[in-house]
């Protein structure tokens, strides 16, 4: 038993599917502590997915971020820090 126990399972579960193509899904399942937290979970896994600017973003502009905040930690020598 996880949470509250007069709560079903089936309430406080969330599934999600993944996979590259329609043949090979995978499923992963989380069990919360409440059917309110399951909800949350639920909420924020679908604004996620739904975020066209990250699905449709090309990785080259991922890149591009990510060498632009490299770029702004280094140190007087042009070195990137060890601990950054």
């Amino acid at each position: 038993m996880i949470g509250q126990s007069d709560v079903p399972v089936e309430d406080k579960t969330v599934t999600v599917a993944y996979g590259s193509e329609m043949t090979g899904i995978s499923f992963i399942n989380f069990v919360c502590s409440s059917r309110d937290t399951a909800k949350l979970w639920c909420d924020e896994l679908l604004l996620y997915a739904y975020n066209l600017l990250a699905a449709n973003c090309n990785v080259l502009t991922f890149l591009e971020k990510a060498h632009t905040k490299i770029t702004h930690v280094l140190d007087v020598n042009g070195r990137i820090p060890v601990k950054k």
